[in-house]
């Protein structure tokens, strides 16, 4: 037999297909494999927690059941079958998430960490409730459907077809999560100043968003924020306009009506949109709603304007102020917005700040005061607080990264302002807010986070270890210490209580806890050794306030002149009455320089609490028996669902299922399908296991084709597969990450001839090596990835010691560039190139205009992406392939179809491909097609879609236009 030909075989899956498969769990672990899982369990609930998080489990259990009640009252939606809803509480990052899915089962995870002082995802007493309220919100929602939608999931499961709600715009089904959290906790969304003082700016400037203009990806300001905050205001402006009762009728129209069609009263048919659902339940359409709801805001802010409020009102440096009045008292120095945190006084008039602007990857940036001009200083992600320190003229920062490539902790950094180099201090010690000690240069305050609870601690930089200096509290942030060296000023969170600022001596005793009795208090800021400034929650608004430690009397800075403040520092020296504030703008937050002196203030009464006692969960939380977690009840198929494609010119329909438990450690897919014309079974199997280093995958194939042959007649292509692979992280970070692949696989291919009785048999068993390395990112505007590259490189080799037929080499390179060009464009580059050798060779195929997301490895076909070219049209033993892409943004689309949650955006791509492929020596002679397709980006449930069609002219030696249609991205 010569060079032997293996082949892929394509299938066409249709949509759901694709939502069932992504719906399943990634390939990388999610958790740490060394995490013992346990559980606790009540009528309705389980939940799964790390070993050592007893106390946080018992306290969710209880919550989550008291929460649950309320919520089935507010929505009126029953829960069908007697599933329990599944809880996993995770404490491997510092970040305060949650996320919600009925898919294959209802499960929720909480983030078990704290959200700091400005955090807008939620700032109440008790942030495990919160979350709860927000995802059990959704739980509920998903589950609610008809009685034909409940007696079909009693058949298929949780198939995503028979979820009717899930295909609500995203932006709505958020804000009534988030309307449901500020309805049931107090520290819900909807009830603190942040979403009140965004909309406030926003619609004083006249740029509140027009009808779909946050579909999809976020609005530059307030960026991912924007789907909560405008759902969220929009679903409650409803309720209060409308009635309460009107929000769940909303839910129950999006379960009822499964399929998108009506009758009217004339018994014509009629597509039942997202206009006429909201139209059945308000007599209006969402469209009209939308414009109801811009008006409201415009009312309320002619109102406010044409009736000024004094002293105690509600919104009154809201109200009043404007960056363009001529009495204003903030010299605004930055005018583009979105966030800009911590900023610090430096030398030579420079202050250094963080910027996350949503186009660009985030980072340092330095400010020059006099010239206004800005530069990125250092790329980087999650920081959360800067420190100063000027004899060294370094800045000392902390920022959550990648820790043994499974945990995201916060670490320590030194960045130097002379050289802009960055050094790591610390690796996975969960350290937070550095400030140098003024009497001893290697000591270094922070914040160090140990399981749920925050320790002031303090770390040295000759032995670079750590030690916790106070016991622990709820959540701790923003540490600074007194010139004098007498205090340690912290944020500080009690259970239960609101964040406030807490003094410490420096051996880490609580002496003072300091609040305004208005709300929140964070970030503190010595001016001096008796005098210490922070922010304070008052009157729906964030002041500057101060306390005098004296005479304890506690100073509200509630001048209308100035705007809402975030952040703030004040410069050194004697004269330090000058300020850098982060303050509230319609375009986000801008930095702006204001002087004390001229700032209208009041003084409050005393603000001094004693320190409480010891923090923990309350004793009358009943407490539970734990035991191991079981992830067999959980890996057992909770659904199934049809499968109808087209491969080998045949039609295949089948079935498919898969399933996971909850820690993600075990997983599989399963599809079986029957190919009509080779009258055989096709089944594939894929089971991965994330317990280990590193994550192993068995898979096993039966996949046979039809195809003809003018010589020989009808044949029947089989391919058997066996498939051990592992896939081991090298590095993990926020801003790239690197894996090293290998596999052993056992392939059968063969043709049986129908007309001539007889059958080709050829045996390939090997090995496959290849490391794979990704920094391709995206950013609010993308159209696709948009910065970095990706890259991997392999080889793979068949022996005839392990039974192969013919010793055989294999090598692939590839290579993707992704460049923001006039953005929100991209230019996109794309190099292959591929060959094999030995006894015998494998051949490769040209032409098509599939997509292939992940990274090829050696064998895989590279050349599949010729869109000039009809699959398979040249075949060869090696070659190369470049490909470079102009992708042109042309609109957002504002409609959102029944099937998804919206569809986001069209653009247009200019293309050309050029690639050859030789057979046994090299050559080149490339073959190249222009052409230039139609790009529809749209959302199936929470999984973006991209679906194209295009048109491509080929040259040498085909030359013929080619139209095609792909799902999913060309690279």
């Amino acid at each position: 037999m010569s060079n032997p030909s293996v082949r892929t075989v394509s299938r066409i899956p249709i949509l759901f297909t694709l939502l069932l498969l992504v719906f399943h769990g990634a390939v990388f672990a999610k958790y740490h494999p060394e995490i013992k899982w346990e559980e606790i369990s009540n009528e309705r609930f389980i939940v799964v927690f790390p070993g050592g998080y007893q106390d946080e489990a018992a306290y969710t259990l209880n919550a989550a059941r008291q929460i649950y009640d309320r919520l089935i009252r507010l929505w009126g939606i029953r829960m069908p079958g007697k599933s329990k809803i599944r809880i996993l509480l995770s404490d491997g990052c510092d970040d305060s998430n949650g996320s919600a899915t009925f898919f294959p089962y209802n499960q929720i995870e909480v983030y078990l960490f704290t959200p700091p002082p400005d955090a807008a995802i939620g700032n109440g007493k008790d942030w495990i409730r919160l979350v709860l309220a927000h995802e059990l919100t959704h739980i509920i929602n998903f589950n609610a459907g008809s009685g034909f939608t409940y007696f079909m999931r009693k058949i298929f499961g949780s198939n995503p077809l028979l979820y009717p709600v899930i295909y609500v715009p995203e932006w709505i089904m958020e804000g009534m999560a988030v309307y449901a959290e500020s309805q049931t906790n107090q520290g819900g969304r909807l009830n603190t100043p942040d979403y009140r003082l965004m909309l406030n700016h926003i619609a004083k400037a006249g740029k509140m968003p027009a009808w779909g203009d946050f579909w999809g990806e976020p609005t530059s300001w307030p960026g991912g924020t924007s789907k909560y905050l405008y759902g969220a205001a929009f679903i409650n402006f409803l309720a209060e306009k409308y009635g309460s009762h009107k929000i769940p009728e909303l839910v129950k129209i999006f379960a009822y009506y499964s399929i998108p069609f009506t009758f009217t009263q004339g018994l014509e048919p009629r597509i039942l949109n997202i206009h006429q659902r909201f139209k059945r339940v308000f007599k209006k359409s969402s469209r009209e709603l939308w414009g109801e709801f811009i008006q409201h805001f415009k009312a309320t802010e002619k109102e406010n304007m044409n009736n000024p409020i004094d002293g105690e009102s509600n919104n009154r440096a809201d109200n009043h102020y404007s960056p363009f009045s001529p009495e204003n008292k903030v010299t605004l120095i930055t005018r583009e917005g979105r966030f800009k945190k911590y900023p610090i006084f430096t030398k030579d008039e420079k202050i250094v700040y963080v910027n996350h602007n949503y186009k660009e990857y985030p980072g340092i940036y330095q400010l020059d005061i006099k010239t206004r001009n800005s530069r990125r200083l250092i790329k980087k992600s999650g920081i959360n607080g800067l420190y100063y320190s000027p004899g060294e003229n370094r800045v000392y920062f902390s920022a959550a990264d990648y820790f043994k490539a499974f945990y995201r902790f916060s670490d320590i950094y030194c960045l130097d302002l002379k050289t802009n180099k960055v050094k790591r201090l610390t690796r996975g010690s969960r350290l937070f807010y550095p400030v140098k000690d003024p009497s001893d240069r290697n000591k270094i305050y922070c914040v160090k986070r140990v399981k749920t609870k925050s320790y002031l601690s303090v770390f040295d930089l000759k032995t670079r270890g750590s030690k916790t200096i106070s016991r622990g509290f709820d959540s701790m942030a923003y540490v600074a210490v007194s010139p004098d060296n007498r205090y340690i000023a912290t944020s500080l969170k009690l259970k239960d209580h609101q964040w406030a600022i807490a003094l410490f001596s420096p051996d880490g005793q609580l002496e003072k806890v300091l609040t305004g009795g208005h709300g929140k208090c964070y970030y503190p800021v010595w001016k001096n050794s008796h005098q210490l400034f922070f922010i304070c929650q008052y009157n729906n608004n964030y002041c500057l306030a101060a306390m005098d430690l004296e005479t304890n009397i506690f100073y509200i800075y509630d001048d209308p002149h100035i705007p809402a403040v975030r952040f703030f520092s004040l410069k050194s020296g004697k004269s330090n009455d000058k300020l850098v504030a982060s303050v509230f703008d319609s375009s986000g937050y801008n930095l702006g320089l204001v002087d004390l002196p001229g700032l209208k203030k009041k003084a409050k009464e005393k603000a001094v609490a004693e320190p409480r006692g010891v923090e923990g969960y309350s004793d009358s939380i009943p407490q539970y028996k734990s035991k191991s977690y079981n992830p067999l009840r959980d890996l057992i198929p909770k659904y199934i669902s049809g499968y109808f494609g087209y491969s080998g010119n045949q039609l295949k329909p089948g079935i498919i299922m898969s399933g996971h438990d909850l820690s993600y450690r075990n997983s599989f897919i399963f599809e079986t399908f029957f190919g009509f014309r080779s009258k055989t079974t096709d089944y594939i199997f894929t089971y991965t296991y994330d317990g280990w280093y590193p994550t192993l995958s068995f898979h096993y194939s039966d996949i046979s084709d039809f195809n003809r042959s003018s010589d020989d007649g009808d044949y029947i292509h089989n391919e058997k597969k066996f498939e051990l692979a592992g896939l081991y992280p090298l590095w993990i970070k926020a801003h790239n990450r690197a894996y090293l692949y290998s596999n052993f696989h056992f392939e059968t291919v063969s043709d049986r001839y129908l007309d001539l009785s007889r059958q080709n048999r050829l045996k390939l068993n090997g090995i496959k090596l290849g490391v794979f390395y990704n920094s391709a990112k995206r950013y609010y505007d993308s159209i696709s990835y948009a910065d970095g590259i990706s890259l991997s490189l392999s080889y793979s080799r068949e022996f005839r010691w392990l039974g192969s037929d013919y010793n055989i080499n294999s090598a692939a390179l590839q290579y993707k560039q992704y460049v923001s060009l006039f953005r929100p464009n991209v230019l996109a580059l794309h190099l292959g190139i591929t060959d094999s050798w030995g006894e015998a060779r494998r051949l490769f195929y040209m032409g098509g205009a599939e997509s292939k997301e992940d990274f090829h490895v050696a064998g895989d076909n590279l050349f599949d992406l010729m869109r000039g070219y009809p699959a398979g049209y040249r075949v060869g033993t090696g070659g190369y392939l470049f490909n470079i892409e102009y992708r042109i943004s042309l609109f957002k689309i504002e409609k959102a179809f029944w099937i998804s949650k919206s569809v986001q955006r069209l653009y247009l791509s200019l293309f050309a491909d050029i690639g050859h492929l030789w057979t046994k020596k090299w050559s080149l002679s490339p073959s190249y097609s222009l052409g230039m397709e139609l790009n529809l980006v749209a959302f199936l449930g929470r999984v973006k879609l991209n679906i194209s069609g295009g048109m491509a002219v080929a040259y040498h030696p085909y030359h013929s236009p080619l139209l095609y249609l792909r799902i999913g991205n060309s690279f």
